[in-house]
């Protein structure tokens, strides 16, 4: 099962991988050494369940059509769903608890739908054989307000209305015929106020802008941009070598992007036309386009299965969302950063992309992070000659203390009332409340590296020079006692929690030292003369993470040398790494732009943190271990939530991902089914299967105990 999970999550099938680990982990409250588990399997799984929930940005699956849905849309205020689909139905669907409202029934099936700008009413198009009809209903009742009847059959040939959207004031809309003609009608006496007749022969789609005033239609790779006041054409946009499918307005009207058959999606000036960006990833067409709130970012959905997101600016691929069973043929972005799908496979998923890390901005690159030992206040340092101090729960800087060169590294002291900050080989300690400078420690030969020690003096740090280390106090600046045989090393020293040991590196070593006498206590060579970059010590100082050149890392007990693990996972340089405070997990940081989270005891990776558009420079634990801080060259710190799987484990991780992150999904799929261990699973219920009231549940824990019995007498299983 172990496997498949990974399988499922190389594969960005978080979803599926959820499913597998659940299936494959013992039932609820039972020993799994009592059971004849291997504790190893059972902590791989756990730690795929936990990596795949954390990775995973599903909310919550809406079922219910019976057919495909064929478009998707959410009101302003992002408490209400709408899905068209060929089963004859649109749905109107409470966005939070996922809750069908309303099922508004037609007489063809629903092919567009909208919610007019106050969310107060929906619009829908279906069409049967030679007639289209748009309707408006009741958003909160589902009661019918209107419809106006459109002849969909011209020369024999019937088209079905391709797209609608409302007018800025909510008393217009705006309909797409299928031969080369949109129209605009108003709701209250349902007659055509303005016509956008262009030159393309089939108009595909069309969107109005958020103040009325544009309105774009598509065609065969042609999009034009229309004045809705006069009727006049502005502009014409052209690129794209197939049909143009998918179209947008950015919410401020400014851009607006498209999508074709092409496969490309691509972001326009509104009042130029100049092309601002193209991101032609996706591997089949290109259903639909959505602008986030801000307007900085674009979703894009395709018959490829894969909702993708993008960065506007930088064209950079931010996110791709992978679990539908087949093409995606609409989506929409909330205002609060929820994205909502809808597929050919009949459901729709929520996704929620704004939860994950927080940015922290600076001019340059971010050379190092903390947190506070209350984890309400970060301290980042930069090489924008300048540490700032961050209130978390808010993202706000509270201060920032300037120098006058590249700050490398800041921290705070174990009782918070002193931050150090190393600078041009120069310590400076600061009031943490006021910011006001307390001391500072120079030496013109180098310091290479500062940390506070937690030995209950508040004030004592440690100091790696150029050709020795020693331990001073930061108020006196006076000398407290040298580390012995030692003969200098680069970057910032590792202590343990406790303040019993201390770590650093010297090229291809890494050493430890007891602090309260200054003795070596044990020196580690790296394997193969790799580089050691950094180093970090467990809470309690017995075991030692090197970070290595290669892009490994390795765990070593202190006391006897040997090295217990090797966490492979990264393709560049791992510049540091960090114990979790309960010494269960441990992070790294590396130059391939990402963070990895590791089991400590069994060294599996649990999950990536992937989000820096540069290498990473730093990553720390929370005190809590629920969130991890990471500083990156590409100028900002980020904040990420990854309480699964470090707080909760076991059952109750178990019972945390069935109920929250796969609502609506806890089956296995056909899709599922073709992986040949899962071969019989398609329908069946993990979540379920496995609860203590299900008789599958006892079938199990009985075949469990019997295998248990005849391993204890000896008896061969299988005979």
């Amino acid at each position: 099962m172990t496997s498949a999970a990974d399988r499922a999550i190389a594969e960005k099938r978080y979803d599926t991988a959820m499913r597998i680990a659940v299936e494959g982990l013992p039932p609820p409250g039972r020993s799994p050494v009592a059971l004849g588990w291997s504790t190893r399997e059972v902590g791989g799984l756990e730690a795929k369940l936990a990596g795949a929930a954390q990775l995973s940005r599903l909310q919550r699956v809406l079922s219910g059509h019976t057919d495909a849905v064929n478009s998707v849309a959410i009101s302003a205020d992002g408490t209400r769903i709408v899905s068209g689909s060929s089963d004859r139905t649109a749905r109107v669907w409470d966005a939070r608890s996922g809750e069908l409202l309303h099922a508004l029934k037609h007489e063809g099936g629903v092919g567009r739908v909208a919610f007019s700008p106050d969310g107060r009413r929906v619009l829908t198009t279906s069409s049967s054989a030679t007639i289209g009809v748009v309707r408006s209903w009741d958003a909160v009742s589902g009661a019918p307000l209107g419809e106006i009847k459109i002849a969909t059959n011209v020369n024999h040939i019937t088209r079905p209305l391709a797209g609608v959207a409302f007018g800025a004031d909510g008393t217009r809309v705006l309909v797409v015929k299928g031969f080369g003609q949109a129209q605009m009608w108003d709701l209250a006496s349902g007659k055509v106020v303005g016509e956008f007749k262009g030159k393309a022969r089939y108009v595909v789609n069309a969107a109005i802008s958020s103040d009325g005033t544009r309105a774009i239609i598509t065609g065969m790779e042609t999009a034009q941009i229309w004045d809705t006041d006069n009727g006049t054409l502005l502009r014409e946009l052209t690129g794209h070598k197939d049909y143009i499918r998918a179209v947008a307005f950015s919410p401020d009207g400014t851009q607006v992007a498209t999508g074709a058959g092409d496969r490309v999606a691509r972001v326009w000036e509104t009042a130029t036309g100049k092309l601002v960006g193209e991101f032609p990833r996706h591997d089949a067409e290109v259903e639909a386009v959505a602008f986030s709130a801000d307007g900085s970012t674009l979703v894009t959905a395709s018959a490829d299965k894969t909702v993708r997101l993008w960065d506007i600016a930088s064209g950079e691929s931010l996110r791709e969302l992978r679990g539908h069973a087949d093409d995606v043929t609409s989506v929409a972005f909330g205002s609060d950063g929820r994205i909502v799908s809808g597929s050919l496979d009949r459901t729709l998923r929520i996704w929620d992309v704004s939860e994950g890390s927080r940015p922290l901005h600076h001019d340059g690159p971010v050379m190092a992070a903390a947190f506070d030992s209350t984890g309400s206040r970060v301290i980042t340092a930069s090489a924008d000659k300048t540490a700032r101090i961050w209130d978390v729960a808010s993202g706000t800087m509270i201060r920032e203390l300037p120098h006058n060169s590249q700050v490398d590294q800041a921290t705070f002291s174990p009782d918070d009332t002193l931050i150090l900050t190393l600078s041009e080989n120069m310590v400076r300690i600061w009031d943490a409340a006021t910011g006001e400078p307390r001391g500072e420690l120079r030496n013109d030969s180098g310091i290479f590296g500062a940390r506070f020690l937690a030995d209950g003096t508040n004030t004592h740090v440690v100091l790696i020079f150029s050709k020795h280390a020693a331990i001073w106090d930061a108020r006196s600046g006076t000398l407290v006692r040298e580390l012995k045989n030692n003969d200098g090393s680069y970057g910032s020293p590792a202590v343990s929690a406790d303040g019993r040991r201390i770590a650093d590196r010297t090229k291809d070593h890494a050493r430890v030292w007891d602090t309260a006498t200054g003795a070596l206590v044990r020196d580690i060579t790296s394997p193969g003369g790799t580089s050691v970059w950094s180093t970090a010590l467990s809470p309690d100082g017995k075991r030692l993470v090197t970070a290595e050149s290669s892009g490994l890392a390795r765990v070593w007990n202190v006391e006897t040398g040997e090295m217990l693990h090797e966490l492979n996972g990264h393709t560049a340089l791992v510049s540091s790494a960090a114990f979790s405070p309960d010494g269960l997990r441990i992070v790294t940081a590396s130059n391939d732009h990402t963070a990895q989270i590791w089991d400590a005891g069994s060294g599996q990776t649990l999950r990536g943190i992937d989000g820096h558009g540069r290498g990473l420079n730093t990553a720390v634990f929370s005190p809590d271990g629920k969130r991890v801080l990471t500083a990156s060259s590409d100028g900002t710190a980020r904040l990420w939530d990854v309480s699964l799987g470090t707080t909760l484990r076991g059952d109750a991780l178990v019972g945390t991902v069935c109920a929250q992150k796969l609502i609506g999904a806890q089956s296995f799929t056909a899709h599922d089914a073709i992986d040949p261990i899962l071969v019989g699973l398609a329908g069946v219920n993990p979540c379920r299967r496995h609860g203590p009231l299900s008789s599958e549940y006892w079938t199990d824990l009985g075949h469990a105990a019997a295998e248990r019995f005849k391993k204890l007498i000896g008896l061969n299983s299988r005979s």
